[in-house]
């Protein structure tokens, strides 16, 4: 690992986090990421995606958590045919 160019990944992060909030980057980085892999052909397993908990019902997380994370990569696919 080269430890300067850590160094400035994290304090790029870091402010960035700092300007648009951090719950909001790891969403937006999550859906990204996904949709990355997916248009790649492969899938989004192992991507992180953060569930905020008034979103979940009990006893269905699974099902809330993947309606949650298409939700996310088809904005991102309408933003992106819009350009």
């Amino acid at each position: 690992m080269n430890e300067e160019r850590f160094k400035r990944e994290v304090e790029a992060v870091k402010s960035l986090g700092d300007q648009i909030g951090y719950g909001n980057m790891m969403t937006i980085t999550s859906a990204l990421w996904a949709k990355m892999l997916i248009d790649e052909g492969g899938t989004d397993n192992g991507v992180f995606y953060p569930t905020l908990l008034f979103n979940m019902k009990s006893g269905d997380l699974t099902e809330c958590s993947i309606s949650e994370r298409a939700g996310l990569i088809n904005l991102l696919k309408k933003w992106e045919s819009e350009e």
